[in-house]
């Protein structure tokens, strides 16, 4: 399975964000899946993401869908994304990352929003 930035399978990308230690993408697939990809920052984008999670499930919520979140499930850990926009600031987004284990022990990072690097357009 290629997991690069022009892979045929994505629908489009619903989420890219990082912080210091993770860069994460969230794609929607054409067949309707939607995965997680997670990259050390220092590994580059360019490296394979050292974690990829299939069939993750995205809710909406609040008045107007100010808040999505995206779950996956890995082994006895669950990952949780989760973007929040505020309706008096549309242009801004809080996100944070959380892990929790089958003890319920969760760590969280504030994500920001990251822009697309412009050459991954051009790979075939």
């Amino acid at each position: 399975m290629a997991i690069y930035w022009s892979d045929p399978t994505i629908e489009r990308i619903l989420l890219f964000c990082g912080n210091g230690t993770y860069i994460v993408r969230i794609d929607l697939l054409k067949n309707l899946s939607i995965r997680y990809l997670c990259w050390h920052t220092n590994k580059g984008l360019l490296s394979p993401p050292c974690l990829v999670l299939e069939h993750g499930r995205m809710t909406r919520s609040g008045a107007d869908d100010e808040k999505t979140e995206f779950v996956f499930e890995h082994e006895d850990w669950t990952f949780s994304l989760e973007r929040i926009v505020p309706k008096d600031h549309p242009v801004v987004s809080h996100i944070f990352l959380e892990v929790c284990d089958q003890d319920q022990k969760k760590s969280t990072w504030k994500m920001e929003p990251l822009s697309l690097p412009k050459y991954f357009d051009t790979f075939d």
